[in-house]
């Protein structure tokens, strides 16, 4: 239990958590598992309850959350959860467990109460995947608010859906077993960037281009799709600018692309949408002399940054905008004079589009 006080000493807010002790018949006599089955908060004399239900016979994970103010439990709501592995039969073979397919929120109540809110998400086997994936996601969103005992009821084999359903996200490609490219009801690209290789981590995503239409690199690794990677090299370096300043940290991470002389960097797009583009990066110079910094399409001379001696170890952020042809683009940044440079934070988008990059 925990209290806050005033500075009068006197409980503004207190917060009870009520534990309990799952034992399966089946487990051996030491194991067990200890969960919040109750929270109750108090806030000025107002009283909030919490209630989770189990699913102990599939997963132990939560499969219902009951929500209630007062005592009254027409002032609350309830929401359930539905998993994978309960409804396919293919992913609880899969030992995939955890993996949520639907939830659904009922006021105050699901048994006999009303269905206001609902989202589930198919899943099954693709051509390029070797294992089952998520196929799209639904919301429900019927015309005239659910009546009375309205039930939560969705066909996860098919897609297509009744008219309280309504699809609003379509994944379209996939990549070492994940979906990385998903298209909303609107016709808007998503796309999520990975380390190229099996269980590799998030390095990026971007909203209003799909795979092939953009280029992510954070700097941490060279091993991404589009990239490549055998004319890449990575440096690492002592810290990120948490760390420190100077030659030897980068900005965002310790690890950065290098390029010189001798090693360009050349990235991909597959599949240019065309028009509008915006480049980015942020670069290091280790020398203190004058140096430039190259940008290239496909063999041509776009643009060129010159980044001052004086800045040798800072990190400074180029960028350029212009219109792009559509098709196969290849994108080059080179140092033609100098030591090395360091990039950290690259991309290459429709300039329409927004992106995040990850660092490690």
């Amino acid at each position: 239990k925990e209290e806050m006080l005033n500075a009068d000493g006197v409980v503004e807010k207190s917060n009870t958590i009520t534990f309990e002790r799952y034992r399966n018949p089946s487990w051996p006599l030491f194991i067990y598992q200890d969960r919040v089955a109750k929270t109750e908060s108090v806030i000025k004399g107002v009283i909030s309850t919490t209630e989770t239900q189990y699913q102990d016979d599939l997963n132990g994970m939560p499969s219902s959350i009951k929500y209630k103010v007062g005592k009254n439990i027409l002032k609350g709501n309830e929401k359930r959860i539905v998993y994978a592995a309960g409804v396919y039969d293919f992913m609880h073979s899969a030992n995939r467990l955890k993996e949520e397919a639907a939830y659904y929120t009922c006021i105050p109540q699901c048994q006999g109460g009303t269905l206001v809110d609902a989202e589930a998400s198919r899943f099954g086997y693709t051509s390029v995947a070797s294992k089952a994936n998520i196929l799209d996601v639904w919301s429900f969103q019927p015309q005239n608010m659910p009546t009375l005992g309205s039930l939560f009821s969705f066909d996860w084999s098919s897609g297509s859906q009744t008219s309280t359903w309504k699809r609003n996200t379509s994944y379209t490609k996939y990549a070492w077993g994940r979906a990385v490219e998903s298209i909303d009801r609107l016709g808007r690209k998503s796309s999520l960037i990975y380390e190229n290789k099996a269980d590799g981590f998030l390095l990026g995503s971007v909203i209003n281009a799909g795979i092939g239409e953009s280029l992510l690199l954070s700097g941490e690794t060279c091993n991404v799709s589009n990239w490549n990677s055998d004319a890449c090299e990575t440096v690492n370096l002592s810290g990120n600018a948490t760390k420190g300043i100077g030659i030897d940290y980068g900005r965002f991470s310790k690890t950065a692309i290098r390029i010189s002389p001798s090693k360009t960097l050349t990235g991909t797009l597959t599949s240019s949408k065309g028009g509008s583009y915006r480049f980015s990066a942020w670069v290091q110079i280790v020398d203190a002399v004058d140096r430039n910094i190259l940008f290239a399409l496909n063999g041509t001379q776009i643009n060129s940054w010159t980044i001052p001696g004086a800045d040798a170890g800072k990190w400074k952020y180029v960028e350029w905008e212009g219109v792009v042809s559509e098709g196969s683009l290849v994108l080059t940044l080179a140092m033609p004079i100098g030591t090395e440079a360091r990039l950290q934070d690259i991309r290459f988008l429709p300039s329409d589009a927004s992106s995040t990059v990850s660092f490690w």
